[in-house]
């Protein structure tokens, strides 16, 4: 399944919210933040956060800590038909992007671009004479 398909929980809104509460994200800070979304149930989804000292936020960063591994992440998910979020680990969730090959047939793609076997064997011969012309000249 892919992210793009789910409900996004992510750090830096439950940051916003905090500054916007005047309740300083300050490290140490814990607490339980909720996804609602229009048909959720009671409440929303919950999940616990914490707020860590970061070299780059200066009131610290937030972390979810996952309800199915324990580990932190700045986003948890809740795919189509799921109760409880999670991160992206433990739905197997990937990127559209991940799929994508930066080797191979690129070039095929490519509008107009056909090679047959003679066209490769007359490269194949220009770059041998090429190849014979720099070691005369060497020579």
């Amino acid at each position: 399944m892919r992210v793009e398909q789910c409900l996004v929980l992510r750090a830096e809104d439950v940051y916003h919210r905090l500054i916007l509460k005047r309740m300083g994200p300050r490290p140490g800070r814990r607490g339980t933040a909720h996804l609602v979304v229009p048909n959720s149930p009671a409440g929303g989804w919950p999940t616990a956060f914490e707020v860590r000292r970061h070299p780059i936020w200066r009131q610290g960063r937030v972390f979810f800590r996952c309800a199915n591994c324990g580990r932190l992440a700045t986003r948890v998910y809740l795919p189509p038909g799921a109760h409880e979020l999670r991160c992206r680990r433990c739905w197997g969730l990937s990127y559209e992007s991940q799929k994508w090959s930066y080797h191979g047939d690129w070039w095929a793609r490519l509008p107009n671009y056909t090679t047959t076997e003679r066209q490769r064997e007359e490269r194949r011969a220009g770059a041998r004479l090429r190849y014979a012309r720099r070691r005369r000249y060497a020579a």
